[in-house]
């Protein structure tokens, strides 16, 4: 790696600090050197918050260095824009006399989208931009998702047996996978604006569907979506124990104590591009779909998927419900096939992740 390389790795390694609590904004880590010294540094900590050129301005300064002929980096284009919570990073780095801004990506919100660098450079600022973009578009995959197509990132996850269960026949699930599995998915959560389950798991599980296993949830409460409607609402139910105003169902029908909940109404609860379409609407810009077979099967035979991981279990269980369920393929070059893989052991247990 040369040395723009491994500053622009520094940058990732400090937009991740925020990995999950910035919704609806970007992850971004900034840098800035002077004389070839690391002199200022930070990150975008939440929405509404500092950016991270913001931070990384102010750690210079409140550290007594100068920032005339600086080079900043940063993994994003800085924002240009003034309809928003917080200032246009682009005025702040002119008027600090920084001569060099290096960047991973351009922001693809359609309210900066190069005018942040064209900003820059027209202010007699030197532009370097393309530094490891494909990292850059990894780190930022849902915010480029979603400013692309607005609709929700979409990452369903199931926890499977060797021979592609995920129940027994008598639908006992609890637990397939190891604890380390277990961990990965809660730090998996943890990522995402919420939950997606079915009615069916809400009445059969009663999960709480929170951020567990001695992963740090820094105060994040993610949204409980419920797809379709059990006839009453309990408030008993484990969804309820963080905050009932974070727990939504969407259904076509009215349960009998609608007042006391969030129910969205949709036409066809079965069209999931419907209920995406609604989701993002309601500001939920990514969703881990932790449902059963036939919620996980109807999301990728209706192609509403941008990932998938699967946690394996070395154990077989013959007879039970599969996780993936369809009516079977006649010829064998009809099947799906998947190329953006990845494989990685927790303890004993395989997670395998799809990407499209």
């Amino acid at each position: 790696m040369d040395n723009y390389e491994l500053l622009m790795t520094y940058c990732f390694e400090l937009a991740l600090k925020a990995q999950g609590l910035t919704s609806p904004n970007p992850l971004v880590g900034s840098v800035i050197i002077n004389n070839g010294e690391i002199i200022g540094q930070g990150f975008h900590r939440g929405y509404g918050l500092p950016h991270a050129e913001v931070e990384a301005i102010r750690d210079a300064e409140i550290n007594g260095f100068s920032l005339c002929g600086a080079t900043l980096f940063s993994n994003l284009e800085p924002c240009c824009h003034r309809d928003k919570q917080t200032p246009p990073c682009t005025d702040l780095i002119i008027k600090k006399g920084i001569k060099k801004v290096v960047v991973s990506n351009e922001d693809p919100n359609p309210k900066v989208s190069g005018r942040g660098l064209t900003t820059l450079h027209d202010a007699g600022i030197e532009i370097i931009k393309n530094i490891l973009p494909q990292k850059g578009n990894e780190i930022n995959k849902i915010f480029f998702h979603t400013m692309k197509t607005s609709l929700p990132y979409m990452h369903l996850k199931a926890a499977i047996t060797l021979d592609g269960k995920m129940a027994t026949k008598n639908g006992e699930s609890k637990w397939i996978t190891n604890e380390e599995s277990r961990t990965e998915v809660h730090r998996l959560r943890k990522k995402y604006d919420g939950i997606l389950i079915g009615k069916n798991t809400l009445l059969a599980d009663n999960p709480s569907l929170t951020i567990r296993m001695g992963i740090p949830s820094n105060g994040k409460v993610l949204k409980k979506i419920i797809l379709g409607l059990p006839e009453n609402i309990d408030k008993k139910w484990n969804i309820f124990s963080e905050s009932a105003k974070d727990v939504l169902f969407l259904s076509n029908l009215r349960p009998k104590n609608e007042d006391e909940f969030q129910v969205y109404k949709l036409q066809d609860t079965h069209n999931l591009k419907e209920v995406s379409q609604k989701l993002f609407e309601l500001g939920i810009n990514s969703i881990l779909v932790e449902g059963g077979a036939q919620i996980l099967s109807s999301f990728i035979k209706q192609d509403i998927w941008n990932e998938i991981s699967l946690f394996m279990s070395p154990t077989l269980f013959g007879s039970g419900i599969s996780w993936f369920q369809d009516d079977g393929l006649e010829r064998v070059l009809k099947a799906k096939k998947f190329e953006n893989i990845n494989y990685s052991f927790l303890g004993k247990d395989l997670r395998i992740d799809v990407k499209r």
